[in-house]
């Protein structure tokens, strides 16, 4: 299991710990909670009565868990934030307004990238990458060059925890000040809005699928005397179980993220799609205020 480093430690909240393991030492992090099943199975070894199949199955919005391209929870959650996302447009299509929606993912850009590309969104603003001053100036030159051809609405789509210091307030108050006549600005955190719903029918079917793949699993483990810890999950060639071990190793112990997702490599279809014009080229320099063109 990966251990983290005392910078890495000082970067957490207290909350964010806790001693699972004798003499109170590891430092497990809560916000993966598969250090702490790791922990589960390791103690197994001192402890007979935890020697029982454990089959992990990923479930959680933040789709940041190793072992599965898809955790059950996140596709409902990105259909929240996707329908939110075109309810704003419908009602502010003839505003000539630049819209910030923060969605949640905790230190995955799974739901901001997605929901980005999904809703058509100019930009998104992951913490894979962070966010550079000079990132805003060109995104600001962007939106300011497709309100000037006649653009009516702006979508930018924040991660929760894409920046400490450029928050939504922030980028906000950056578009209300830069926009000048061309576009005003407005904000949008989503929240708690992304947790309910009712599941959608990809969640439904991969909970059932997921499900009676890990009751086999641990059948079969009982029936040949064994009590492995392993995750379930979706891959490139469907349903797959892996050591939790091996699994815990692809995490990121400073970011609590896998190592590799698949879903990073969609970056720069966003990214074209999001330009105003074929072979637009952004400018290293501020957005020039102008006059709102007429609607």
């Amino acid at each position: 299991m990966p251990e983290l480093s005392e910078k890495q430690r000082d970067k957490l909240e207290k909350g964010d710990f806790a001693y699972v393991d004798k003499a109170g030492e590891g430092h497990l992090p809560l916000n993966d909670e598969s250090h702490v099943r790791n922990a589960l199975a390791r103690a197994a070894e001192e402890h007979p009565g935890l020697r029982i199949p454990l089959i992990c199955i990923p479930a959680t919005i933040d789709n940041n868990l190793p072992g599965t391209h898809f955790s059950i929870g996140a596709d409902t959650a990105l259909n929240s934030v996707v329908e939110a996302i075109d309810k704003i447009k419908y009602a502010a299509v003839t505003t000539h307004r630049a819209f910030v929606i923060e969605v949640m993912g905790r230190n995955c850009g799974y739901l901001a990238l997605m929901s980005a590309l999904a809703g058509g969104a100019e930009q998104a603003y992951l913490p894979e990458e962070g966010i550079a001053l000079a990132d805003l100036v060109e995104d600001v030159a962007m939106l300011a060059h497709g309100f000037r051809q006649g653009k009516k609405l702006g979508i930018l789509i924040l991660n929760e925890q894409a920046s400490r210091n450029y928050g939504t307030d922030f980028l906000q108050r950056v578009l209300e000040e830069e926009g000048g006549e061309l576009f005003e600005a407005r904000s949008a955190v989503l929240g708690q809005l992304q947790r309910g719903g009712a599941p959608s029918a990809f969640d439904r079917s991969l909970g059932a699928r997921l499900g009676a793949s890990a009751a086999s699993a641990a059948i079969a483990q009982l029936r040949e005397g064994q009590a492995q810890a392993q995750t379930i999950g979706i891959g490139a060639r469907g349903v797959q179980l892996m050591p939790l071990e091996e699994a815990c190793a692809e995490i990121d112990p400073a970011t609590g993220r896998p190592t590799e997702q698949w879903w990073l490599s969609l970056r720069e279809l966003a990214r074209t799609l999001a330009k105003p014009e074929s072979g637009w080229q952004p400018r290293r320099a501020a957005a020039s205020r102008g006059t709102r063109p007429a609607v």
